[in-house]
């Protein structure tokens, strides 16, 4: 979907249906695409939020997502 659409910020779960977020994350990454990624994810243990940050992402949030927490992470990235 990146590829044809331009997105100002993702916010990506670490767990996906068919993938893994890391992994989405880091084709992304590799693919040359630096939109910022909010990894959202319930792993909060200390090596996943490694791995979501080595995978490339900006921030990593965990769940249960403080809505205005959130909405200002992508708000800083909107520059607004």
């Amino acid at each position: 979907m990146l590829a044809d659409t331009a997105y100002d910020v993702v916010v990506l779960d670490a767990t996906l249906p068919d993938a893994d977020g890391f992994v989405t994350c880091r084709r992304l990454r590799s693919s040359g695409e630096w939109t910022p990624i909010i990894m959202v994810t319930t792993r909060g243990e200390a090596p996943n939020v490694e791995t979501g940050y080595e995978s490339g992402c900006n921030d990593y949030l965990t769940k249960p997502i403080d809505a205005v927490a959130l909405l200002a992470k992508i708000h800083d990235y909107l520059g607004e």
